[in-house]
């Protein structure tokens, strides 16, 4: 298994590639630790050459051009999804066509994930979201608020998460580029979080 975490926005994203699979996940970052600053794309890594090093590396890439341009190479994110559902999968690529500074309800999602009326099953494949900000689900919102974020609901509105959310759009919105430098590097495994949305 092979790590790394990316801080942004206050937070840490952090990525995780095992056995062949790539993760993401948003995390409140702890007060005022810091992650080493090795970069994972550079040719002399401490991540090595194997095949879930070579994985981080191109999670890391995505991301980068995501902190540039908002957006991600939807063929190679296509390639990355695990296995579920036709229209979990469809939720997922239908929110990566969202544009930068743009929002969608989880109803429209649905709309255009070809389902009609099924806002909630939307908003599951949302909360099931395995490579945020690649499948930008910061981008969707309920019909009547910000709507969840990393598991978390709205309601809860003092959350880290849902401060996340909003600092995330407001960012996109204000076109403001994510193009500080990322600072990155290996990470200590920690017990498992929860999925977001």
């Amino acid at each position: 298994m092979e790590s790394c975490c990316v801080r942004m926005c206050g937070a840490a994203l952090h990525l995780e590639a095992n056995s062949g699979a790539l993760r993401i996940q948003w995390r409140k970052a702890a007060g005022r630790s810091r992650v080493s600053r090795s970069s994972v794309s550079r040719s002399r890594s401490p991540l090595g050459r194997s095949a879930d090093a070579q994985l981080l590396r191109v999670g890391v890439d995505l991301v980068r051009r995501w902190q540039r341009t908002g957006s991600v190479n939807t063929r190679v994110l296509r390639s990355l999804l695990p296995e579920a559902s036709a229209f979990t999968t469809a939720c997922w690529l239908a929110a990566a066509t969202i544009p930068c500074g743009s929002t969608r309800t989880y109803a429209q999602l649905a709309v255009l994930a070809g389902r009609r009326g099924a806002a909630r099953a939307a908003a599951s494949a949302m909360a099931r979201n395995p490579l945020p900000p690649l499948i930008p689900c910061h981008r969707v919102v309920a019909r009547d608020g910000i709507g969840g974020f990393c598991g978390i609901a709205q309601r809860a509105r003092r959350h880290w998460a849902i401060r996340l959310k909003q600092a995330l759009f407001l960012r996109e919105r204000a076109h403001d580029p994510y193009t500080s430098t990322p600072s990155i590097g290996r990470t200590v495994r920690k017990s498992p979080q929860r999925s977001h949305a």
